[in-house]
């Protein structure tokens, strides 16, 4: 089973549970599910499949929707280190390294 088809499995098993802690925030199965679902419907409207997804976040709820949303919509998921400099950042996405 790969990470899409387990956390499907989550929300289904586990939706009113504790998915992620973040801080002083609580989110649900059920809650991330939603985030995950509206970033997808962003996703494809946007962006082609195997389109790369350069993701230039902190570690949050939110990083983990947009990663699981980029999973369900065949997008390729590029997180990068947010202390990489603007020159670095623009860089990759020049070069397409990402």
């Amino acid at each position: 089973m790969g990470l899409e088809q387990s956390f499907h499995a989550s929300v289904k098993k586990y939706s009113d549970k504790l998915a992620v802690v973040y801080n002083e925030q609580r989110i649900t199965y059920a809650q991330l599910w939603a985030t995950v679902v509206a970033y997808s419907d962003f996703l494809m409207k946007n962006s082609e499949p195997q389109t790369g997804v350069l993701i230039l976040a902190h570690n949050s709820p939110e990083q983990i929707a947009i990663i699981l949303a980029c999973y369900e919509t065949g997008r390729i998921a590029c997180p990068v280190n947010w202390r990489m400099s603007v020159q670095e950042l623009s860089g990759m996405v020049r070069s397409g390294s990402f």
